[in-house]
């Protein structure tokens, strides 16, 4: 069961400027309300209790706004010594999602009509969880190969990741 989210909040924002020279993009209010929170009520309505959110460019103000936050409970990822990207800031939040699958998303989207996050997790089951595995190393290893400088250029093939449906 999925019973945790990986909410992405600590990008730049470079593309909604002026809006975001003062305000991180999670924040800014589309029909009165944050996309962040309208990304939240989302993960609290498909039923996942815990979001992590990744921090970074004007995290403080992230943190702030989410304090008192109800539902889903909240976790932050610390992102602000340096911006991970992506898949880096999913390898440093993985000790606080747990062993379990969990969902990732974007808190920059706006979506209309039926819960993504209900309808995504409505076609999920274990079976097809069983999508990415590594022969050679550990998964994680590979996510954190590109993230530390001391073993950049670490190629990574299809012979070290196969898909098993």
């Amino acid at each position: 069961m999925v019973r945790a989210a990986m909410v992405l909040a600590a990008g730049l924002g470079t593309r909604m400027r002026p809006l975001t020279d003062n305000r991180p993009k999670p924040l800014l209010e589309v029909g009165g309300r944050s996309m962040l929170d309208r990304t939240l009520d989302h993960l609290a309505g498909a039923g996942i209790p815990r979001a992590v959110v990744n921090l970074h460019y004007l995290g403080a103000m992230i943190r702030a706004h989410l304090a008192g936050h109800r539902a889903p409970e909240i976790v932050f990822s610390d992102e602000t010594d340096l911006l991970l990207e992506t898949g880096g800031g999913v390898a440093r939040a993985l000790p606080l999602l747990g062993p379990d699958p969990f969902v990732t998303i974007n808190s920059d989207a706006i979506w209309h009509g039926t819960n993504p996050v209900a309808a995504l997790l409505a076609g999920w089951t274990p079976a097809k969880a069983k999508a990415l595995r590594s022969k050679e190393i550990d998964f994680t290893e590979v996510l954190l190969a590109f993230f530390d400088e001391s073993r950049q250029g670490i190629p990574l093939t299809l012979e070290h990741i196969f898909f098993d449906i």
